[in-house]
């Protein structure tokens, strides 16, 4: 599997999927995947983000976010924005950090939908496309899309074998044993826990309502049976693995 977002088919609003192929995927709650893919941006792969995140009230760091997607890109308005909003930080406002901040507002924003929906949404449904427009009436479109994969897996179940073995892929276990969650992100790093607390967790709720209510619904039809249509009335291969474990990995 490849993580990027998905083609659509030419001049109609449907995602690609090419026969005689078999498609999988691999979901994480969202409010969760939200948290984590934010932390390991700002903490694993962005100089400056982290201590911007910890530095800034979470309110002038939302208003930071949503306010540059407004602005027109790399122009002197946004510019002009972002150097207010850092208002003295050491972080420098520079075009890297304009962009980096234009991720931020895509990612944090039904990043299941734009991957899933992909060019549907736009030639770039990431920072290409308004959080506005990634709405709840795009809700049949995803789910008629995930009725089309072959499998899908919940990130919840991946810390046994079991769930490769329902697949008929148990060899694999051999050379992808499970790996305990590294200690910067728990809920012990100041930044992860930050990014957990309520008025984070509650921006990330109302910006993933899309999404929440997809992974609700696909995650509803674990343990289905093949030629198992979703709401939207569509049918198609549907198998959903889900196996519960005991707790949340991070």
């Amino acid at each position: 599997m490849i993580e990027r977002y998905m083609d659509s088919v030419p001049g109609k609003p449907q995602t690609l999927f090419c026969p005689g192929t078999i498609y999988g995927t691999v979901l994480r709650e969202p409010i969760k995947r939200v948290t984590s893919h934010l932390f390991n941006f700002a903490a694993m792969y962005t100089s400056g983000i982290s201590a911007m995140i910890l530095a800034m009230e979470p309110e002038y760091f939302m208003e930071l976010v949503e306010g540059v997607e407004k602005l027109p890109l790399y122009g002197p308005q946004a510019k002009k924005f972002i150097h207010a909003a850092l208002n003295g930080s050491a972080v420098a406002s520079t075009p890297q950090l304009e962009e980096n901040i234009r991720k931020m507002n895509a990612f944090t924003s039904n990043y299941m939908t734009r991957m899933i929906l992909g060019t549907q949404l736009g030639r770039d449904p990431l920072l290409g496309v308004p959080c506005s427009e990634v709405s709840m009436n795009l809700k049949g479109r995803v789910l008629e899309s995930f009725s089309h994969f072959d499998f899908v897996l919940f990130t919840e179940t991946l810390t046994t074998p079991r769930t490769l073995e329902r697949l008929g892929l148990a060899q694999l276990w051999l050379v992808a044993p499970s790996i305990p969650p590294p200690q910067h992100h728990t809920e012990v790093n100041p930044l992860y826990a930050k990014l957990s607390e309520g008025k984070f967790s509650a921006w990330f709720r109302s910006r993933n309502r899309l999404d929440v209510e997809v992974f609700d619904e696909v995650k509803r039809l674990r343990g289905g049976s093949k030629r198992r249509g979703l709401s939207t009335g569509a049918h198609a291969a549907f198998t959903a693995v889900h196996i519960p474990v005991p707790h949340d990995q991070g």
